[in-house]
């Protein structure tokens, strides 16, 4: 019967009736049962369950009485739905009301495969909430969903468990049911269908009714129902068990899934096929390759790896989430049917370990072979492109999918594409995919943020944050992440301070180290030390990368000492440095000069291997000895390195330049350019400084010829060494003329490098035309005065040096920053 009180609940329960014979006082001798919802205050504020005895002979109905025991068995336990609250029963007891429906005899929920184990093996995506799938989840370059295993191995449609007690069309009416409950998400439905399933007693009867309910239970993310279902079951089977591990697997609760792996063994159940897929993908997200093998070895003794492609995919990807590609190859290899997603799933093990290239290779060889890639495939193979820098293959590539017509509503490679253009800093391209996406998501949005605040565009990575805003999306980690880089480029610690708060109102940074170090990396980078250092001592917890971008904020601000306790803190704290690390610190040690320190470092990289393997260490290393004078040792390290890069050879030639080793320094640039390494904007600023530094006029000024013809550069700071070259040979007049001539602004570094050549030479006229340019640039600094000054009193004009005194006094320009005295020192 359907339970008066259903217009109330909004909702119709069906609970049994039954004719039974009762006895003692005040009891009708022949009787129906009848269980009602009871409402009892105001508006029904209380609900109970009740018996209610009818007598057909009597029309009459009373209330029941009867001990525990005697009540029928879908009552005998309580039913938890969402939102509870204790409501009272009849004599006394307690039961839970849910979005305004109570029930007695229930279960709690949790998330499976075992209905539909397309998600259970999806062993590409990141972890997603349990309780929806946003196109930011799907969007993972990394992302693909393995095939849907038949239902007859996930114990839904096996005929050794259909109920003997009632009939099989009612089983297969709630089984469908339930199903469309977990499509929908529709966990208040699926509620009532429960309690369908309680008074009809298909619960105890059907293993298939009992798993389909807990796989809706965990589709609509209510694990904790969905266990309760599970520990209820009379009976279980394999693809029970397989529910709950697959449900933890996909919320990332891989321990948990372990934890039902070992019990279901020791309760007797052998896991099947859809189990070592799920607890394969568990074992790679643990990176526990160990287990791996154990449950490869498993695979091979059952024989499953030849009859199963989705457990050898599987094991293809766990070893490559384990970072052991040769045995992820091996096992791809040996596949007897490999498919698109075989394939997908090894490519994604490349990408992921920044193997791009040979993600590329097995791209076109899946192609040679006959297989089309999906959208996840095309996906990571742009992802690889990205990891490798390679632009062009990406374009190949968007255009391919832009001829499939498979960009229109297809965020996951639309994302992809965003983040591959604004890592390859083509910036414009990246707007242009975003911008002809009809629909966009979360990924794109900070994909497009996190570019622009790379290659430096603070500003319109915020403005893309506020459009993202009106657009209703709201920022997750890694958006936050992002404009915090946005800040960091733009100096602008209030808007940093901002976010923080923001992030702080979320309760985000107990959940993400990343988001932690990015936080102290852009306060240490704004110069707020202090900050940096309290938001470090907050973080719940600190990885290696925390302790580097604190170490890197010290040494960036000069606070070398400090640098120094942090990094014997880290180690103290079972920190171990990594190579970043360890270049920060190296850094510190070049920068005060500190070769002991710097020499106690270099074993301790050499016993890790660092210097061989790691550029960034080497060219530390040579950085730290060529600023502690130690030539000989730089050039060591320097030879030694199979790779020197543009950035190390600069570092070398800036140390030979330092000390006024011109042949040494014009020797290393003839042999860059015979190796076929192109110098740069750095390498010609070394040239012309020390060109300008030893006097050599003509071969500065060729070099600053072949600058601009050949190579394109022409910038402020090539300008002002050539001013600066000029002014030291006595040459004013050509400096002068250089400055009017160039195509930029000259600014007051360039002002206050002519007006010291005219102090030198006693260019008294074009002195006084440099000085007043340069005020006008900044009329605080000291520099221009002080020249000034000397200028007039070296040409025996007091009053003039007077006058420039009393000027400098009435703008309180006593400011002399490192270019100045630079400039006065000289």
């Amino acid at each position: 019967m359907i339970c008066p009180s259903a217009e109330l609940l909004g909702v119709e329960f069906h609970c049994p009736s039954r004719t039974v014979e009762r006895e003692g006082p005040g009891q009708l001798p022949l009787a129906e049962e009848e269980w009602r919802w009871v409402g009892k205050g105001s508006r029904h504020s209380k609900l109970s369950v009740q018996c209610f005895l009818s007598s057909p002979s009597s029309n009459a109905t009373i209330p029941a009485e009867f001990p525990r025991d005697r009540r029928p068995c879908w009552l005998q336990e309580e039913l938890i739905v969402p939102e509870s609250r204790q409501v009272e029963v009849e004599n006394g007891e307690l039961c839970t009301e849910r979005g305004g429906l109570t029930m007695i005899d229930g279960e709690p929920c949790a998330e499976t495969v075992a209905s539909e184990s397309a998600e259970a093996m999806d062993l590409g995506r990141d972890r997603e909430p349990c309780m929806e799938k946003t196109t930011e989840q799907k969007a993972c370059s990394e992302g693909m969903i393995l095939e849907m295993a038949p239902e007859e191995d996930l114990g839904l449609k096996d005929s050794a468990l259909k109920p003997q007690t009632v009939p099989q069309n009612d089983v297969a009416h709630f089984v469908g049911l339930l199903k469309k409950c977990a499509e929908q998400r529709d966990l208040q439905k699926g509620i009532v269908l429960h309690a369908d399933l309680i008074g009809l007693g298909l619960l105890h009867s059907s293993v298939i009714v009992g798993n389909t309910l807990i796989n809706m239970y965990a589709k609509c993310g209510d694990i904790k129902n969905a266990e309760k279902v599970f520990d209820r079951l009379p009976a279980r089977s394999v693809a029970s068990w397989n529910i709950l591990i697959s449900r933890s697997v996909q919320c990332g609760h891989d321990d948990k899934a372990l934890y039902y792996y070992r019990c279901m063994q020791l309760e007797g159940f052998y896991p099947d096929a859809v189990t070592y897929v799920c607890m394969l993908k568990a074992f790679g997200s643990l990176r526990d390759f160990d287990k791996g093998q154990e449950i490869h070895a498993r695979l091979i003794r059952d024989g499953l790896l030849e009859i199963n492609v989705h457990v050898g995919t599987a094991l293809v990807d766990m070893y490559g989430k384990c970072g052991c590609l040769s045995k992820a190859q091996e096992v791809f290899d040996k596949l007897p049917d490999r498919n698109v997603i075989s394939w997908t799933a090894l490519i994604i093990g490349y990408t992921q370990d920044n193997c791009g290239e040979e993600a590329l290779r097995c791209f076109e060889q899946m192609q040679l072979e006959g297989f089309s890639p999906d959208e996840f495939t095309f996906a990571c193979a742009i992802k690889a492109c990205c990891s490798t820098g390679d632009v062009v293959k990406g374009k190949e590539i968007h255009a391919w999918v832009a001829r499939e017509c498979l960009l229109e509503n297809n965020m996951v490679i639309a994302s992809a594409l965003v983040d591959m253009y604004t890592k390859c800093g083509e910036l414009e391209l990246a707007q242009g995919v975003f911008d002809s996406v009809p629909s966009r998501d979360k990924v794109s949005w900070t994909a497009l943020i996190t570019g622009y605040a790379l290659h430096g565009y603070g500003e319109a990575a915020l403005t893309c944050y506020n459009q993202m805003l009106l657009g209703g999306f709201l920022p997750n980690e890694l958006t936050f992440s992002g404009l915090l880089k946005a800040c960091t480029s733009l100096g602008a610690l209030d808007k940093g301070q901002e976010i923080h708060a923001q992030i702080i109102r979320e309760g985000l940074l107990d959940k993400d180290v990343h988001l932690g170090t990015a936080l102290v990396d852009m306060y240490g980078k704004c110069g707020s030390t202090a900050i940096a250092k309290e938001v470090f001592e907050n973080l719940v917890g600190q990885d290696v990368a925390t302790w580097t971008a604190m170490i890197t904020a010290f040494v960036q601000h000069e606070q070398v000492d400090e640098a120094f306790d942090f990094f014997k803190r880290m180690q103290s704290e079972g920190i171990y440095p990594d190579a970043i690390t360890f270049s920060c610190i190296l850094i510190a040690c070049g920068s005060v000069g500190s070769a002991e320190k710097g020499q106690r470092l270099h074993i301790e990289v050499i016993k890790l291997g660092l210097v061989e393997e790691d550029m960034v260490v080497g060219t530390a290393l040579v950085d730290m000895y060529a600023n502690c004078g130690m030539m000989l040792e730089a050039q060591d390290i320097f030879d030694k390195l199979e790779v020197r890069d543009l950035i190390l050879r600069c570092v070398l030639i800036g140390g030979y330049a330092q000390l006024g080793d011109d042949e040494a320094v014009f020797k290393l640039i003839d042999d860059m350019i015979m190796e076929g390494e192109e110098p740069n904007a750095a390498v010609f600023v070394i040239i012309l400084n020390t060109c300008s530094h030893r006097g050599l006029s003509e071969k500065g000024q060729n070099t600053f010829k072949i600058l601009s013809k050949n190579y394109g550069f022409s910038d402020i700071e090539q300008h002002t060494c050539m001013v600066d070259l000029f002014g030291r040979s006595g040459q004013v007049e050509k400096a002068a003329m250089m400055i009017r001539e160039m195509p930029f602004h000259a600014n007051l570094t360039l002002w206050t490098t002519l007006l010291s050549a005219c102090e030198k030479w006693g260019n008294v006229k074009c002195g006084r035309w440099a000085f007043d340019q340069a005020i006008c640039e900044d009329d605080k600094d000291a520099s221009p005065y002080i020249c000034m000054r000397n200028l007039y009193a070296a040409a025996g004009r007091k009053e003039d040096a007077t006058k420039i005194e009393k000027m400098q006094f009435a703008k309180q320009a006593w400011r002399l920053n490192e270019v100045g005295l630079t400039f006065l020192i000289d």
